[in-house]
């Protein structure tokens, strides 16, 4: 009984250290997203950060799915794009300075937020442009509601090959591990500490070291903004709930969509037979640049987004 008790007291302790370095994180890291000159759409399930800026036709800009991704992504591409057209760009729900309550985050509930914004607060057909992760959602939402949209652009969309295998008790496991309160805030805190982005931004973008760790620290600083509410957003990308088919959509799209990407050379020959196989998708590929090609090459990809959405 004696060891069974110290055995509680040890596990009681370490979890409270564990919550009081989460604590302790979250206080450091966490800053106040920009509201000044933004805007907010009242979604069902909590308020969404938007911009909008220019005249003309509508475009919507949805930014991807990794963490710390918000509107800030479309730094290089507002402003030029809003010369010709009027453009909207959102935070998803649990990203950048939109709420991030603690909902089962789904594709699902992405597709119905993009269509729902559209229908409410665009209220006109838009050419939307989404990156990587988000890139199945506006396909969905297409396919679901083909009177909200004129044109697609897909920047390097992710998982063009049939969605995870992963069986989804392994899915719940995962999801449910990440979502707990002690123990999923700290696996939420690796995931997002500078280290590890910029380690992933180096290897999607071609940026040099110093810059990557720039880039990590702005995105770091945003994951942290709205308290530890924001690891539900986090367990569903890691658990596969964010997975969809693109591949099938963009196969059987009615709009017509242009996919732009990187000098990524098997990334490059698997979406050039994505677009054969499909009645309405082209690809344009920018050169010197990985990944986040509106990020990376910012005056070519405005220019390929105006030849494209301007051409009858």
């Amino acid at each position: 009984m004696k060891k069974l008790f110290r055995i509680f007291i040890n596990l009681v302790s370490c979890l409270g250290f564990i919550a009081a370095a989460n604590a302790v994180v979250f206080k450091i890291k966490g800053t106040k997203v920009r509201g000044r000159g933004f805007r907010f759409y009242e979604y069902k399930y909590g308020k969404i950060r938007y911009t909008v800026k220019g005249t003309g036709k509508p475009v919507l800009l949805v930014h991807g799915t990794a963490l710390g991704d918000s509107i800030e992504e479309w730094n290089g591409n507002i402003n030029g794009l809003s010369e010709r057209f009027k453009v909207y760009a959102i935070d998803l729900l649990g990203y950048g300075g939109s709420e991030k309550p603690p909902v089962s985050y789904s594709s699902y509930m992405y597709t119905g937020l993009i269509n729902d914004f559209i229908s409410n607060v665009i209220k006109k057909k838009v050419c939307a442009v989404g990156s990587c992760g988000s890139a199945a959602f506006l396909c969905a939402a297409a396919k679901l509601c083909p009177e909200n949209f004129e044109k697609l652009l897909l920047i390097s969309p992710e998982r063009v090959n049939p969605v995870s295998r992963m069986p989804v008790f392994v899915k719940n496991a995962v999801r449910t591990l990440i979502e707990s309160p002690v123990i999923g805030t700290a696996i939420y805190n690796v995931l997002c500490s500078k280290a590890l982005m910029a380690a992933y931004l180096e290897k999607i973008l071609r940026v040099d070291r110093y810059t990557a760790k720039r880039l990590a620290k702005q995105k770091a600083a945003v994951t942290h903004n709205a308290g530890s509410n924001a690891r539900f957003a986090a367990a569903a990308l890691y658990s596969g709930m964010l997975d969809t088919d693109v591949s099938r959509h963009i196969t059987h799209a009615e709009h017509p969509i242009l996919i732009v990407s990187g000098e990524n050379e098997g990334e490059e020959a698997s979406l050039e037979k994505l677009c054969i196989n499909s009645r309405s998708a082209s690809l344009t590929v920018c050169h010197d640049c990985e990944s986040l090609p509106h990020a990376e090459n910012p005056a070519q990809f405005n220019r390929e987004c105006i030849v494209f959405f301007e051409q009858e």
